[in-house]
């Protein structure tokens, strides 16, 4: 799962993934935080349309920065030596294709939904417009050597024994 709950269901999540995890077992949970994305060089044709995608995610109810509500909620089931890691694309230059690909992806997914959603659009014939008009400019940047980055958390802790 990425990006698949709403705020207010993390802690339940972790609880009912407890049931299942031995004691002294490790918890480990990856999660997006495409509130921290951006492309590298910095493309400013690109931010409307990260902007309205935050903007949906927050109209819905999602974290678009899980990592601490992730952490809260480790702590208040109880798990012991929480920490938090990052594993940032940025540092694995081997991966820029895959990055525009998986970029490329969920942008075409997401966008004429957001605009839609948030009211933007009017109706789903502009939001596929939409949709079209940003992916051209995501191609035309990825293809000038943009890269996206999407921090991902890494929020691991012991169920005690």
């Amino acid at each position: 799962m990425l990006l698949a709950l709403r705020k207010d269901q993390y802690q339940q999540a972790v609880r009912n993934l407890l049931q299942i995890l031995k004691p002294g077992g490790y918890f480990q949970w990856d999660e997006g935080n495409i509130g921290l994305a951006t492309h590298i060089p910095n493309d400013p044709a690109l931010q409307p349309y990260m902007d309205v995608l935050h903007e949906f995610m927050q109209d819905v109810g999602f974290d678009s920065i899980p990592k601490d509500r992730i952490e809260e909620a480790f702590k208040a089931e109880g798990l012991e030596r929480v920490q938090i890691e990052f594993n940032e694309s940025f540092q694995r230059p081997e991966l820029k294709e895959q990055l525009r690909t998986w970029g490329l992806n969920t942008m075409s997914a997401t966008i004429p939904m957001s605009y839609l959603r948030t009211g933007r659009a009017k109706n789903e014939v502009e939001a596929k417009r939409i949709g079209e008009e940003g992916m051209a400019e995501f191609r035309r940047s990825y293809g000038e050597g943009t890269v996206p980055i999407w921090p991902i958390s890494i929020v691991i802790g012991r169920k005690p024994v």
